[in-house]
């Protein structure tokens, strides 16, 4: 048997034993704060990441133990703190903090540091998420819109790069995806190997087969009134 125990902070340490929501567990790893806009107070989404990144953590130990067992010890007991498993993602900005000399700041809604473009835009019919996080992804990203001034910028193959001329970048590309559909764009996407996805609505989410069938959604009744909500174990 291989038995994973997930807790906000773990079995040990001065945090052991507390109680904490998603909200917390993101502010004290220092993610909230760089999530919004530039000037005023930072955004918090209660979309779960926590409990996404620590069922990936959970996932690798399960993984690991089952195949790695030994005739002495054939199962595993595996303890995990959701609070260290999202600082793995913390110690990366910090990193970066010490290699170029200065704190990762906020630089405003649908954008994230160090990478550009990422986020969600619209098309002329839905939205879709755009990740262009290689070198290839950008160049490929910028043949399919037909921006080859932007792909031959030697200045703006790194996201880091591209980060310092947002504006002018997004003046290009926006109108371009505007003038065909979502699933037009995430075709062209699995075609060059450019991670674009169709965003989906809230009647498509709660509809899909899918989540449904590994209970990602579940039924709430309340009164004589019956919806769906997501649970952030199964998604």
């Amino acid at each position: 048997m291989i038995y994973v125990q997930a807790s906000w902070f773990g079995a040990e340490g001065p945090y052991a034993g507390f109680a904490a929501v998603d909200s917390t567990v993101r502010a004290l790893a220092g993610l909230i704060k760089l999530i919004g806009p530039v000037e005023g107070p930072p955004l918090h989404a209660p979309d779960f990441q926590t409990g996404i990144l620590a069922g990936l953590w959970g996932f690798i130990a399960a993984i690991s133990s089952a195949i790695g067992p030994t005739e002495e010890r054939p199962g595993r007991s595996c303890s995990l703190s959701i609070f260290e498993s999202n600082l793995a993602i913390t110690e990366f900005l910090m990193f970066e903090a010490m290699r170029c000399g200065e704190v990762i700041r906020r630089i405003g809604i649908n954008r994230f540091w160090p990478v550009f473009p990422i986020g969600i835009y619209e098309t002329k019919e839905g939205w879709v998420g755009v990740t262009t996080a290689t070198p290839a992804q950008w160049r490929e990203f910028c043949d399919v819109l037909g921006l080859c001034d932007l792909r031959d910028d030697p200045a703006l193959l790194l996201g880091e790069e591209r980060l310092k001329h947002v504006e002018r970048i997004e003046r290009e590309f926006m109108p371009r995806l505007k003038a065909q559909t979502a699933q037009h764009w995430f075709a062209e996407g699995l075609k060059r190997k450019i991670p674009i996805v169709p965003v989906p609505t809230i009647t498509e989410l709660l509809q899909d087969t899918e989540k449904r069938a590994r209970g990602a959604l579940v039924p709430v009744l309340l009164g004589v009134d019956r919806g769906s909500r997501r649970d952030p174990c199964k998604d």
